[in-house]
């Protein structure tokens, strides 16, 4: 009788220990570090000589415009010691391209020889090393030819740079029968 009273005690004691709540495990037990981070938004001018990716001695293409920015940091796990932030990109590219050839007349009235307007979104995981370096390519609209504009960036978590651009013609354009 003496060791059932004991192992019922000790039970008891079992029971009520395991039945309390962990604080050490409990996720919402505590204050999480959680840092609130504000987009970083802005502008870069898109105003250059292009070469004209067609083989003509002279000619040469301009492009006047933007590109909007949006950069923010979003945690995916905001729980030390582990946590994971993501970059999200969101550009926004409003330009016209203008042909120029300087042993041509010039027209009476010029009419933009393309348009670029596209929206894009990317997402980048963090990284120890400072950034990413992305090229987007960009579709020419207005155009008979598939022609596409295409801008190299440098993206950190707070700024964009734009590194270079350049025009180029899609595979099908050039001949080999390829399209892109």
């Amino acid at each position: 009788m003496k060791k059932l009273l004991f192992l019922s005690v000790v039970f008891s004691a079992l029971l009520i220990i395991g039945c309390q709540e962990n604080s050490i495990v409990d996720p919402n037990s505590g204050p999480v570090n959680k840092t609130s981070y504000s987009p970083t938004s802005g502008t870069i001018q898109l105003k250059a000589s292009l070469d004209n990716p067609y083989p003509v001695f002279n000619s040469y293409f301009s492009i006047d415009g933007v590109v909007t920015y949006e950069i923010n940091i979003v945690e995916r796990d905001p729980i030390p010691p582990n946590s994971q932030q993501v970059i999200t990109l969101n550009l926004n590219v409003d330009a016209e391209l203008n042909s120029i050839c300087t042993v041509c007349l010039p027209p009476e009235s010029q009419t933009p020889a393309g348009l670029v307007s596209a929206e894009t979104n990317d997402v980048f995981n963090e990284t120890d090393d400072g950034g990413y370096r992305i090229t987007k390519t960009f579709r020419i609209e207005k155009r008979d030819d598939s022609m596409i504009l295409n801008c190299s960036f440098f993206v950190t978590a707070n700024e964009i740079v734009l590194d270079s651009l350049w025009l180029n013609l899609s595979d099908h354009d050039l001949g080999n029968g390829r399209s892109e």
